[in-house]
């Protein structure tokens, strides 16, 4: 179900901003679509942080306008791992990994 929602806000994205002629997949519907949000959005420069072999933080260092795909930082995650924090929410999982949006602990959020 989340897949769903999250894949039609997604096109949703896409179709609002035109082109994306920057984009190519990585065979993985769910950094496909962060990377297209994040391009939709005018993002320029995307910081990746290895924090062990199956967790990478991304976060948008360079962009146009505010968003929670520019602003918010994400965790792309091995879905073979089982991880439960109320500082993470997960947003998309497909069959490599799950995208999660890291929570601001000092600000309510909804995505």
């Amino acid at each position: 179900m989340h897949l769903i929602l999250f894949l039609s806000l997604f096109t949703f994205s896409c179709v609002k901003q035109g082109s994306l002629s920057e984009f190519s997949s990585t065979d993985s519907p769910c950094l496909d679509a962060y990377i297209a949000n994040v391009i939709s959005a005018g993002c320029t420069a995307i910081d990746t942080s290895r924090v062990d072999e199956n967790i990478t933080h991304i976060k948008c260092q360079n962009y146009e306008k505010e968003t929670k795909w520019t602003k918010g930082g994400f965790y792309i995650i091995s879905n073979e791992i089982d991880i439960e924090s109320q500082f993470i929410i997960p947003v998309c999982i497909d069959r490599f990994h799950i995208l999660y949006f890291e929570v601001d602990p000092q600000a309510p959020t909804t995505f």
